[in-house]
């Protein structure tokens, strides 16, 4: 199995902690990285800074360039671009993956062989209940009609998230996953003027759809990892938000489960200097070397 991150040049100093606690806790496996930017593009500045970290593993850095995207497309692009990259990098890999949000990193000792039997986050989750982001209902409702199917009262989500290979080149081979993936500028227009909101995509319902004749085969696997977004923190002031992380790396070190953190950078940017040193403690603590720079 393989690992994928999708990245940009905002979330570097993201992912160099990721580096690091992949060289740390995660068995050798291959890394594939897409950095997605197209004209502030330093390649260099990323090799050299994430080379140090691969000696007990492999990596590959790919940007939009290696992938048959149109550049011209705005609207494909940052957030857009980063949920068409992680289906599409499928085109270059012939095993499963698990793909990384880039603010993940792992807190202790893990393998990809513990996610072999995984069906996405290992988690389904039910329409209706509370996950940060758009009203992802409306996003299915589309692509039933995408797919001329019923729509789905689950669906897959979160990272780390367990792509099968062989469902999505089989998917791969008869459709075209940008066409399926955003809706036309139409459809999203019409939406907008129905419901004066935007009609997001979200490449793991997507992927839900593909794989939904395997939900019977579904297993649970307990929930190995935390991530503090900015749901957790909505309306709190800088002391709350801090008590709160402060709690979500207490549960990650009370419960052995939990493999991998991650920290929305909505969240980090509200925090004081002082603030940033407890997490930097807590880092260090780990075993990390990696140091957040203040804001």
């Amino acid at each position: 199995m393989d690992l994928v991150t999708i990245t940009c040049n905002r979330d570097f100093q993201f992912m160099l902690l990721q580096a690091e606690s992949i060289q740390k806790f995660l068995e050798p496996c291959h890394h594939w990285i897409v950095i997605n930017e197209y004209e502030d593009l330093d390649i260099e500045k990323w090799q050299n800074a994430l080379s140090k970290f691969y000696t007990k593993h492999t990596y590959k850095i790919l940007t939009p360039d290696d992938f048959s995207m149109d550049a011209t497309a705005y609207r494909y692009r940052k957030w857009y671009g980063q949920q068409y990259f992680k289906l599409a990098i499928s085109k270059f890999i012939n095993k499963d993956y698990l793909i990384l949000d880039t603010k993940s990193f792992f807190i202790r000792p893990d393998s990809l062989t513990n996610w072999y039997d995984t069906m996405g986050s290992g988690i389904l989750h039910k329409f209706g209940e509370s996950i940060d982001g758009p009203p992802w209902e409306d996003i299915s409702l589309h692509y039933s009609k995408v797919f001329n199917t019923e729509p789905l009262t689950h669906f897959l989500f979160n990272v780390p998230f367990k792509v099968n290979i062989d469902l999505l080149k089989k998917y791969n081979r008869t459709r075209n996953l940008m066409d399926d993936l955003y809706p036309t500028q139409e459809e999203e227009q019409n939406y907008f003027e129905l419901k004066d909101k935007k009609l997001f995509p979200s490449e793991f319902i997507l992927y839900s759809y593909i794989a939904r004749e395997h939900f019977n085969d579904y297993k649970h696997k307990e929930r190995s990892f935390l991530y503090v977004v900015p749901a957790h923190v909505r309306d709190k002031n800088e002391t709350q938000i801090l008590v709160e992380i402060m709690r979500k790396i207490l549960d990650s070190e009370r419960n052995t489960i939990i493999t991998t953190f991650a920290l929305h950078p909505l969240v980090f940017n509200n925090l004081s200097n002082k603030h940033v040193d407890y997490i930097n403690k807590w880092l260090t603590k780990l075993g990390l070397n990696f140091q957040f720079n203040y804001k």
